[in-house]
């Protein structure tokens, strides 16, 4: 099949032209622009940065915490109960340990289940909930602790 072509006229077009039709299609976003640099009102500033009389609060919500420790942990497993509302927990195996000690968030620790905790190990945990805790073999008076954070 053979092509067919259609010659169209040329189009001339100023460059003024150009520039008026610029300046309408970008009018309407100038005038939702500040006309001036500097601090102002939330209703007259851009969201790029906030606003004068945006309210922040300057001072932390108060954290409180609460401790508590085994210092006879065996091989049987015990837990620790996170309080109300708890939202970090840091975990302390004592470095005077002679076993290592397993350690689970959500679940019961086993001898051979669970993060093993060397002695003098810590962790830090963005989350929290009740922790089960054991020593991998049959030493006894195995000492560990936790620090939750409300």
């Amino acid at each position: 099949m053979a092509s067919t072509y259609i010659q169209l006229p040329a189009i001339t077009i100023s460059s003024a032209t150009i520039a008026t039709s610029a300046r309408q299609d970008l009018q309407p976003l100038a005038t939702q622009l500040p006309t001036t640099l500097g601090i102002k009102t939330a209703a007259a500033s851009l969201s790029i940065a906030p606003a004068s009389d945006a309210v922040f609060s300057t001072t932390p919500a108060a954290l409180t915490g609460s401790f508590q420790e085994i210092l006879n942990l065996t091989n049987s497993a015990q837990t620790f109960t996170a309080p109300a509302s708890v939202k970090w927990c840091k975990i302390y195996a004592d470095d005077t340990n002679v076993a290592n000690i397993r350690v689970k968030l959500g679940g019961t620790a086993t001898t051979t289940s669970g993060m093993q905790f060397m002695p003098g190990r810590s962790e830090d945990f963005l989350l929290s909930g009740d922790i089960s805790v054991i020593t991998e073999s049959a030493d006894t008076n195995q000492k560990i602790n936790v620090h939750f954070g409300v």
